[in-house]
């Protein structure tokens, strides 16, 4: 019978040991990288979700603003977007399309 603190005992213990190590450090490293892929595609859906949001709330607002323009020949956009400055709102305008473009 061979004897646990042998060398070779030892030795094919720490090779296995190793490896188990290795196998886990693998793992963990693989499951972060995939989860903050995930995360990035997932912020990427919610972005294009509000780029689209943003194009259609400026779609109302275009529609709304021919409605009074077509009956008090005044359309009140730069006076509503005041109205919304004057109560805490900013509009940066960054990250709408030009007239024609669509958001991808």
């Amino acid at each position: 019978m061979i004897p646990a603190g042998t060398p070779e005992i030892m030795a094919a213990l720490i090779t296995a040991l190793g490896g188990i190590v290795a196998a886990t450090i693998a793992a963990v490293a693989a499951a972060v990288i995939g989860n903050q892929v995930l995360g990035r595609k997932r912020l990427e859906a919610r972005l294009n979700l509000a780029l689209h949001d943003i194009q259609f709330l400026l779609e109302v607002e275009r529609q709304h603003c021919s409605l009074h323009r077509d009956r008090e020949e005044q359309s009140y956009k730069i006076l509503m977007r005041r109205h919304a400055r004057n109560n805490g709102y900013r509009w940066s305008g960054k990250f709408t399309a030009q007239p024609g473009n669509t958001p991808t």
